[in-house]
């Protein structure tokens, strides 16, 4: 129980003692009271003193049952302890409940929350095995480009000749000369530029290329 309630507790005991006090105190100044002392009620008119020999008679006082008041305080106390106490308890229970409904919810949405997480780790992960397997093509693709033995032109860059205003490389295969203009393939392969300043050749076959000088 907090300070509150017990300050609360204490406060309903002082008050049962003092009010137990108050009436132990009237009860005995109602019978020690003096026969000489006069009561201070207006209207009353005093009263000659008795004969001498004659024993005034003393107003009968209620007896109270201090025991019994006693008990009936504590009784009130009690019942107020307990209904305090029962009220505390089911504040107490709603609190849990409170607490545990509360806890619920934060425990539900951690739980959304991290199966949102993993689904996005599952597609991510998805994602990287498909980079993954990309990067080895290529670079299987690249290292069996590599691994491919160059080709070598099956003719020998001649000359340069010009007939009729047109610029022709002269290739020898097999003991014969072939003319052929820029942009033009021949034996397999496509001439790209005829460099008559260089003497050189660019030829390609789609996958290589190479510059032939006039041999």
């Amino acid at each position: 129980m907090n300070s509150q309630k017990t300050s609360g507790v204490r406060r309903w005991t002082w008050l049962a003692g003092g009010l137990l006090l108050l009436l132990m105190v009237g009860s005995i100044y109602g019978v020690v009271r003096s026969p000489d002392e006069t009561f201070p009620f207006s209207g009353l008119e005093a009263q000659p003193p008795p004969p001498e020999g004659l024993v005034p008679m003393v107003d009968a006082v209620p007896e109270i049952d201090v025991e019994r008041l006693a008990k009936s305080l504590a009784q009130a106390l009690a019942r107020h302890l307990d209904q305090r106490a029962r009220r505390d308890f089911e504040e107490l229970k709603e609190n849990r409940l409170m607490q545990t409904r509360l806890i619920e919810e934060w425990k539900e949405e951690f739980d959304d929350k991290i199966e949102a997480q993993s689904s996005k780790l599952v597609d991510l992960n998805q994602r990287l095995h498909s980079i993954e397997h990309g990067v080895s093509r290529l670079l299987k693709t690249l290292e069996d480009e590599a691994l491919q033995p160059s080709v070598e032109p099956t003719f020998v860059f001649r000359g340069i000749e010009i007939w009729h205003g047109q610029v022709y490389a002269l290739l020898e295969n097999e003991g014969r000369i072939v003319p052929v203009r820029e942009g033009e393939s021949r034996l397999g392969w496509r001439i790209h530029v005829i460099d008559r300043d260089g003497r050189k050749l660019h030829v390609g076959d789609g996958v290589q290329e190479h510059v032939l000088e006039v041999q």
